[in-house]
């Protein structure tokens, strides 16, 4: 996947922004947290894939303009919604307490 943040998306120059392109990158959004959400879910989380999906997730579950607040947590809801949905709440409440999830940035930054 290629690395997509939210200003890459929602503070696009309006010579390149256009209604079919933010469409098509909200559903890119959706697909990558999705398969986020699907590493987090499973019994054992393979580190290395929860490494390289933070990586690419990263810049969509944190940001420091406050413009993208709103969406920001949007975001964060969504992919929890997708865990919540495949194991529980109880199973999404241990998980943001353990590691790998607990120790990534943007939900460090999240919580406090």
């Amino acid at each position: 996947w290629e690395t997509i943040t939210l200003e890459d998306v929602f503070l696009r120059r309006k010579s390149e922004a256009s209604p079919a392109r933010m469409l098509r990158d909200i559903g890119k959004i959706r697909f990558m947290l999705g398969r986020y959400a699907a590493v987090l879910c499973k019994e054992k989380i393979d580190i290395a894939a929860h490494d390289t999906h933070v990586a690419k997730v990263d810049g969509l579950l944190q940001t420091k303009d406050e413009r993208l607040a709103s969406v920001c947590r949007s975001m964060r809801l969504h992919l929890l919604k997708c865990v919540e949905r495949q194991r529980g709440i109880s199973y999404l409440r241990g998980l943001l307490a353990e590691k790998p999830l607990s120790e990534t940035q943007w939900v460090q930054n999240w919580r406090y």
